[in-house]
Parts: C-alpha cells; sequence; structure tokens
C-alpha cells in the first residue's frame, strides 16, 4: 500500500495522506446523495463511476492511532475485504486517505465504485409486503450474517440500513466495521448485542413469523464452524423465546 501527500483536496488548506492510485476528482464538482450526521457521499461528474464518502471528525482532537492510519475509510475497506472472502457483496473499493491537522473538520475519505441502482433493506421492508421477497431478503441476510459470525467477526453497529437491495433482490453490506475474536464468551456478547440492536431497529416493520425465520436461518448458517454452533447454542434460544430476555451477564 503506497501513500502520497494531497493538498487542498476537499477545502483550501487541507492536508491528506492518500492510499488512490487514480487522480483525484474535484470536489468543487462534486454532488451530493447523501449526507448524514458523520458522513457525505457524494458522486464525481469528472470521474465516471467514482463515489466519495467523507467521514466528519467527531471529537476533537482526534486519537493519533484510531482516527489516522486506522480511521473510519481504512476499517471499512479492511472490512470489506473479509467479507468479500466470507462470500458477500460490497461496494468496490478503490482507495482511501486521512488528513493530517489534529483539528480537521473531516477524518477520512473513502473512494469507491458507484452502487447499482438499490435501496435500504429497511425501506425495502416498510414498502413492500410480498412475501416471497422479504422471505428471499431475509434469507440472504441470515446466510451472510452467519457466515460473519461463524468465522469470529463482530459486525459494528448492524441494521437494516446497512444492507441495500439492488432490482435483483441481490444484497450489498455497506458501512462495514468488524471486529474479530477467538473467545467463545467475547463472541456470545457480541452476537447477542448485535441481535439486540437488530430487532430493535427492525420491529416496526418485521412481523414477528418473520423474526423467527431470520432466526431459523441464521442457526443454519452458524452450523459451519464449533465456534458458530457455539453461537447458535447459546444465544439464538433466548431471541427465539424472548427477545427481551437476552443480557450480556448470562454468558
Amino acid at each position: 500500500m503506497r501513500f502520497h501527500l494531497e493538498r487542498a483536496l476537499v477545502e483550501p488548506g487541507d492536508t491528506w495522506m492518500m492510499s488512490f492510485d487514480e487522480p483525484v476528482p474535484d470536489f468543487s464538482q462534486a454532488q451530493e446523495i447523501y449526507r448524514g450526521e458523520h458522513t457525505r457521499v457524494c458522486l464525481h461528474p469528472d470521474r465516471l463511476a467514482l463515489v466519495s464518502k467523507l467521514s466528519i471528525v467527531q471529537a476533537v482532537p482526534r486519537d493519533p492511532f484510531r482516527k489516522y492510519r486506522y480511521c473510519q475509510a481504512a476499517r471499512e475497506i479492511a472490512a470489506a475485504d473479509v467479507l468479500v472472502r466470507l462470500g458477500l457483496r460490497t461496494p468496490t473499493m478503490r482507495g482511501f486517505g486521512y488528513t493530517l491537522m489534529p483539528w480537521a473538520r473531516h477524518e477520512s475519505i473513502l473512494f469507491m465504485d458507484e452502487f447499482p441502482p438499490s435501496r435500504p433493506l429497511r425501506f425495502v421492508f416498510r414498502e413492500d409486503l410480498s412475501e416471497p421477497r422479504r422471505h428471499g431478503l431475509l434469507a440472504g441476510v441470515a446466510t451472510g450474517l452467519g457466515r460473519v459470525y461463524a468465522a469470529g467477526y463482530h459486525l459494528k453497529d448492524f441494521h437494516f440500513e446497512n444492507i441495500l437491495s439492488d432490482r435483483e433482490n441481490r444484497l450489498i453490506w455497506i458501512d462495514n466495521d468488524l471486529r474479530h475474536t477467538n473467545r467463545y464468551s467475547l463472541a456470545a456478547r457480541r452476537f447477542a448485542d448485535a441481535l439486540r440492536r437488530l430487532h430493535k431497529t427492525s420491529e416496526r416493520f418485521l412481523f414477528t413469523s418473520e423474526w423467527h425465520y431470520l432466526l431459523d436461518g441464521l442457526g443454519r448458517a452458524l452450523n459451519t464452524s464449533a465456534l458458530g454452533q457455539h453461537l447458535a447454542g447459546k444465544v439464538l434460544p433466548r431471541f427465539r423465546i424472548d427477545t427481551s430476555a437476552c443480557h450480556f451477564d448470562v454468558f
């Protein structure tokens, strides 16, 4: 991985350490397609099919390790590599950079290919009541999530807005940030945390029967490793019986 300095990339006077071997886009022409509390996503008319994602600093001054070399963009690229190896579909990553000034407004920038036409699953499940489509999408989520946790990884901040569905109902996993452990107890706590968050953020648009359908698929997908079998036996039953009864201190 080669790095080089890039000045005045996004704003006058900024300095970036870049790992991006292509000509950088002209941000004065950038077309914003999404703005969140901590992110800004843009298309670039001067660079066909290129998307940039700017991560905005949440606290200053920044931690010198986590917010520089191991910044959000670098973590997303590393996570995408892992997920692709596990058989999941992610955006195609093209490079990243991070700012060098401790008081900079932006933390990092991620460059990737433009997505095909797609929508977050949260909106799909709210609006599409077709049972075959809903079950097909849930089966895909269960398979992907099971592969991740059976391999010892944990998806931070996992919810249905971070999975897209294209027109062919193929899933695209975005905004990924992974942690890994071989410790069964820690993996169980993390898996329970992920399921609790997923249930809380989806209970307004998933039927109870669909939640159990998702858990059934997860159980099958986890059965590919000893760790996965442990998670299926230790964690899933508590969420099947009572989704509010799973606490960290039971593991």
